[in-house]
C-alpha cells in the first residue's frame, strides 16, 4: 500500500490474471531480500499463507483467505494445507487459484495474513530472538507490552527511499498518557486522540491534529444464545431505542458518523446506499420498543437485567454510559457496566454465560463491502453474537460469484438488510481517524484504511 492508501506493486515485479479471474500468477522481484540477506522466494509466501490458513494457528482474520480454492475444506479439516489454492511454480513465481473471481484479491494480499514467512520463523514459538523480515524495517528491540524498536532494513529492495532510520512503537492502552508523551515531544505520531482531549489537541503548538473518515464501525453484539436476547423482539427494542445522531454529535463530537448498519456509506462502490438514521431513538421508535417490552412481560416491577461488557478506555466507558442511559430512560431495563482489559475481553466474549451485550468493532482489511459482512457469516470466528442465517450466507456466496461490480454491491446490500433484520448487533458509529502529528514528521497522508507506514514518512528538524 502506498502513502495515499492505494495499492501498488511491492515485492511483486508483475502479475497476470487468467482463467476468468480465478488464477493469479505473481513474479517476485529479483532484488527481494530478507533482512538476513536471504532471497525472498515463492515458497516463503506459500509457507506464510498456509500458516495463516491453518485452523490450529487461530489467525483471527483468516477468513480473508476464503476466496482461495479449498480454503473452507482446509479449515474444516477435510483437506490438507497442501490442497489450499496457493503454490510455488518456481523460486520466483507463485500462483493463486480461487474458488470464484475475487477482484479484491490484491487488497487481501496486502494484508499481513499474506505476508511471507522465513523458514527459520515457522516453528519459533514464543522465542525472544527476532525473526528475519522482508520489509522496510527489521527488529532492533522488543519489550512485550511496552514498546517495539525497529531499524531500517539495509536489504530492503527500496531502502534508498526510506527516510526514517529508526522508529519506536509505544504500546499503551492509556490514550491520555500517550497524549501527554506527545506534548512532551517523546512521541511524534499518535494512533488516536481521546475525545475529551480533542479541543486541546487542536490548539497544540508542537503538532497538528488530523481527522478523517475511516473504514471502521463500532458496535455492540447481542448474546443471542440465551435469554433474554435470544428473543428478536428484545433485540429490536434495544436496537431502535438508541439515538445514534445524539451519540456522535454530543458524546463523541469528533468527526464520527452515526451507524445503523455494518458497511460505512463511503466504502468504495457502496456510496449510494447511505441509510437514514433519524428513526433510531425517535418518539416512534421508543413507542415501538416499549410495546415490544410489554409483549415480553417486562415492566417497572420486572426489569430486564443486562450486563454490558466493554474494554477499558475512557471513550468506551462514555459510550457504554450513554447507551445504558438511553435504555434505562425509556425501557424497563437495568444495565450493569463491566469493563476489562482488551486481551481479557477477547477471552471473555467466548463465555456466553458472562454477558448479554459486548463491545466490538471492525476496521477494514480491504476497502470492500464484503470485508464488513463476512465477519457475520455462520462459519465466521468473528460472529460474536452467534446468530446464524442461511439466507445471509447464501447471499454472500452469490455476491462472491458475481463479477459485475454494481450487481455485486446490490447483492451485498440485500445481504446487509438480511443481517439487520436479525437485530443481533447494535451498530453505533463509523470511526474517524484521529491523530496528532509532530511538526518534525513530513509527507503524512491519511487514508480511509487508517494504515500509516513509517517507510512513507519523512523527517525534518525545521
Amino acid at each position: 500500500m502506498g502513502s495515499n492508501g492505494k495499492l501498488q506493486l511491492g515485492t511483486a515485479a508483475n502479475f497476470e490474471v487468467t482463467n476468468g479471474g480465478r488464477t493469479y500468477v505473481f513474479e517476485i522481484r529479483e532484488d527481494a531480500k530478507w533482512s538476513n540477506g536471504d532471497s525472498v522466494t515463492a515458497e516463503d509466501y506459500v509457507r506464510g499463507i498456509r500458516f495463516a490458513a491453518n485452523p490450529y494457528n487461530s489467525a483471527r482474520q483468516a477468513n480473508l483467505l476464503s476466496p482461495l480454492a479449498n480454503y473452507q475444506a482446509v479449515r474444516e479439516g477435510s483437506a490438507s494445507l497442501s490442497d489450499l489454492g496457493v503454490k510455488a511454480l518456481s523460486a520466483r513465481e507463485i500462483q493463486f487459484d480461487l474458488e470464484y473471481p475475487a477482484p479484491y484479491l490484491l487488497a487481501i494480499l496486502e494484508n499481513p495474513l499474506a505476508y511471507p514467512l522465513h523458514a527459520s520463523a515457522e516453528n519459533t514459538g514464543n522465542t525472544q530472538e527476532p525473526v528475519p523480515t522482508n520489509g522496510a524495517y527489521t527488529f532492533s528491540n522488543v519489550r512485550p507490552g511496552i514498546d517495539i524498536e525497529l531499524r531500517k532494513n539495509p536489504n530492503y529492495y527500496a531502502a534508498d527511499s526510506v527516510k526514517i532510520q529508526k522508529v519506536r512503537y509505544v504500546l499503551s492502552q492509556d490514550q491520555t498518557a500517550v497524549f501527554n508523551q506527545f506534548r512532551s515531544g517523546s512521541i511524534h505520531l499518535t494512533a488516536s486522540v481521546p475525545t475529551s482531549l480533542i479541543e486541546i489537541a487542536r490548539q497544540l503548538e508542537n503538532g497538528t491534529y488530523y481527522e478523517s473518515p475511516q473504514l471502521a464501525v463500532y458496535y455492540y453484539a447481542f448474546n443471542t444464545s440465551q435469554p433474554p436476547l435470544d428473543d428478536i423482539r428484545a433485540r429490536r427494542a434495544l436496537d431502535i431505542a438508541v439515538d445514534r445522531n445524539q451519540l456522535v454529535s454530543l458524546v463523541l463530537a469528533s468527526g464520527q458518523l452515526p451507524a445503523t448498519a455494518p458497511v460505512p456509506p463511503y466504502t468504495p462502490g457502496f456510496e449510494q446506499f447511505e441509510r437514514d438514521t433519524k428513526f433510531y431513538g425517535s418518539e416512534t421508535a421508543i413507542a415501538e420498543a416499549q410495546s415490544l417490552f410489554r409483549e415480553l412481560g417486562y415492566s417497572d416491577d420486572r426489569k430486564m437485567a443486562i450486563r454490558l461488557l466493554f474494554n477499558t478506555g475512557s471513550d468506551h466507558r462514555r459510550i457504554a454510559q450513554y447507551v445504558a442511559s438511553e435504555w434505562e430512560s425509556s425501557l424497563p431495563v437495568e444495565v450493569e457496566l463491566w469493563n476489562q482489559e482488551f486481551r481479557v475481553l477477547l477471552d471473555t466474549h467466548k463465555d456466553k454465560s458472562a454477558w448479554e451485550v459486548i463491545r466490538s468493532s471492525w476496521s477494514a482489511d480491504i476497502p470492500d463491502a464484503e470485508n464488513f459482512l463476512t465477519i457475520f457469516s455462520s462459519n465466521s470466528e468473528n460472529n460474536i453474537s452467534g446468530v446464524r442465517s442461511s439466507v445471509f450466507d447464501d447471499q454472500l456466496a452469490k455476491a462472491h460469484r458475481e463479477t459485475d461490480p454494481n450487481r455485486r454491491n446490490q447483492i451485498f446490500l440485500e445481504a446487509e438488510n438480511t443481517l439487520l433484520s436479525e437485530h443481533a448487533n447494535l451498530f453505533l458509529y463509523y470511526y474517524s481517524d484521529r491523530r496528532l502529528l509532530s511538526k518534525s514528521v513530513t509527507e503524512f497522508a491519511p487514508n480511509p484504511i487508517g494504515v500509516i507506514r513509517t517507510q512513507h514518512l519523512g523527517w525534518s528538524t525545521f
